[in-house]
């Protein structure tokens, strides 16, 4: 291989931004002005301010509903003998969807 220069490692980059004392301090308080950085806090998740109902810290608690033995995930998500879909649902479909049967206009 070919030597080449040795550039600046990450340690070096990454001390380069780091500010202490009261240049950390001036450039907190320049940035709390953002909205951003209340909801957002760095190294926190964003905070949308939901609650949940108390019910969900129970640990019994699951989400979902639970469904009867007899029915097949793909007979749900794929059912048989449905036909097909009359004239206006299709009309309806391509002007919401834009989608259109092979060889249509």
């Amino acid at each position: 291989g070919i030597r080449t220069h040795k550039g600046q490692t990450v340690q070096t980059t990454i001390e380069a931004g780091r500010k202490e004392g009261i240049a950390e301090y001036l450039q907190q308080r320049g940035e709390s002005i953002y909205e951003s950085s209340k909801r957002e806090p760095l190294g926190k998740s964003y905070n949308r301010g939901h609650e949940l109902p108390g019910v969900v810290n129970e640990p019994s608690f699951r989400f979902g509903i639970k469904q009867s033995q007899g029915e097949i995930g793909k007979q749900v998500l794929f059912p048989r003998g449905q036909g097909v879909d009359p004239p206006e649902v299709h009309e309806r479909y391509v002007r919401t969807h834009g989608d259109y049967a092979p060889g249509e206009p």
